[in-house]
């Protein structure tokens, strides 16, 4: 059964032969708690990927994420220009983006986050983590105070 009052959470990967202990946050020990399911082994179903994709877009819908997103890129050799409300383009894939992103802007030391996501070396991580503006402009406004 799933321990509400544990510290941290074990996983193994399809990919991974080295089980992940990632370490809760008081949020998340609230979460758990919260929607402890004492007949399940886990704290939360566990859908397929193409289902819990399908839950997040539903998620971001009614979340009102609906900000218009344009991406431009090369499909043999031709420009393409695709544009999609922001709920539309939620994935688990889009989920590890964000924690990776978030937690480099928050200061939590990338071994840590390498540790946390379970990647191997640090220029695989290198492609998850996207700066955004704001970051850039309070990490330059910093060179101010010096």
């Amino acid at each position: 059964k799933t321990d509400c009052t544990a510290s941290h959470i074990n996983i193994v990967s399809s990919k991974d032969v080295e089980a992940l202990k990632i370490p809760l946050s008081k949020r998340a020990k609230l979460l758990l708690k919260k929607h402890k399911d004492t007949n399940t082994e886990t704290a939360f179903p566990l859908p397929c990927m193409e289902v819990a994709n399908r839950h997040l877009k539903t998620i971001g819908m009614l979340a009102k994420l609906d900000r218009v997103l344009t991406d431009v890129y090369f499909k043999n050799g031709k420009r393409v220009t695709e544009t999609k409300q922001l709920f539309q383009k939620l994935t688990t894939h889009v989920a590890r983006k964000t924690f990776v992103t978030q937690s480099i802007a928050k200061g939590i030391s990338p071994a840590v986050i390498m540790k946390i996501t379970g990647h191997a070396d640090y220029k695989t991580m290198q492609n998850y983590i996207d700066v955004a503006g704001d970051t850039v402009t309070k990490e330059m406004e910093k060179l101010n105070k010096l």
